[in-house]
């Protein structure tokens, strides 16, 4: 629907971090009820980047992972740009 009203193509995200030249730091909640946290190890396999990194984040709920574990949220973070 939104490639026929907004002319959106379908974008599939393991073809986008296969791509990527970048680090990435995949951060999912564990507790995601909108995405399969399966989807963060998807695509952080997808990757070729031996510099990416996943966080699983226990309890936090879709998009939540800052709010459940800021302080861990913050660590994690810093240290991947280190």
């Amino acid at each position: 629907m939104a490639r026929i009203i907004y002319g959106y193509k379908r974008v599939d995200p393991v073809d986008i971090v296969a791509e990527a030249s970048c680090p990435i730091l995949f951060i999912h909640g564990e507790a995601d009820d909108l995405i399969p946290v399966n989807n963060a190890y998807e695509l952080y396999e997808a990757s070729d980047n031996p510099s990416d990194q996943v966080w699983i984040v226990l309890g936090a709920t879709h998009c939540q992972a800052y709010n459940t574990n800021p302080v861990g949220y913050i660590d994690e973070v810093i240290s991947f740009l280190r």
